[in-house]
């Protein structure tokens, strides 16, 4: 016993269990609201960067909620001679069924995008960087609830490491969405919102790869 708490008291304390389901589920309230947010205003002001964005924070909501549910169904069941792991597999399929949900985005993204550069249309580049700026707070919120303590936490979790990895994604095409508005605030190119649409697909595409290896 003695030597057991001496190698447990060399490792970093870990975000297992109920504190891996809290950051699922306050980071899911925060994507929730970031997709109503964004997607009402993408409707409202024509901007198909903040359309996709909104997708992109529904895709993460609907992970999250995933992630929250193999949990629930994986801690019903403690490791046997026949499930030598329990039910906590449950988090593999969770992570490929978030890269399923990512490509089906990024393609109906992609041929919406194609066609708003062939058929440009107005969009009110003011009330979208409004939009823009509010879904970068709610996603850099959402980034840091599901930031563990420990980076090494990330390997051994794959359901807070694949919210985590959506999360950051989403933070990045929210800035990237906020320059492009700017860009067309000051020029006048419309074209910039479907290119910048198709940017968020690239990295849709990345996430999507990089989950399902």
């Amino acid at each position: 016993r003695m030597a057991h708490k001496a190698h447990g008291a060399h490792e970093p304390d870990c975000d297992h269990g109920p504190g891996t389901a809290r950051r699922l589920g306050w980071s899911a309230a925060i994507f929730g609201l970031s997709a109503v947010l964004q997607g009402l205003g993408g409707f409202w002001t024509g901007s198909l960067g903040l359309i996709s964005d909104s997708l992109e924070n529904l895709n993460d909501l609907i992970v999250n909620l995933v992630g929250l549910t193999s949990l629930m169904v994986a801690n019903r069941r403690e490791p046997c001679d026949r499930f030598a792991y329990g039910w906590h597999r449950l988090e593999v399929f969770n992570t490929l069924f978030g890269a399923g949900m990512l490509l089906v985005l990024a393609g109906a993204v992609t041929v919406e995008a194609i066609h708003r550069l062939q058929h440009p249309q107005a969009i009110q580049t003011g009330w979208v960087l409004l939009f823009s700026l509010g879904g970068l707070g709610l996603n850099i919120a959402a980034t840091l609830v599901l930031r563990p303590k420990h980076e090494a936490t990330l390997e051994r979790d794959a359901n807070l490491k694949s919210a985590y990895t959506h999360a950051f994604s989403d933070a990045l095409t929210s800035i990237g969405l906020v320059l492009s508005m700017l860009v067309i605030r000051f020029t006048g190119w419309t074209w910039v919102d479907p290119a910048i649409a198709l940017v968020i697909v690239v990295v849709i595409l990345r996430g999507a790869f990089s989950l399902g290896r």
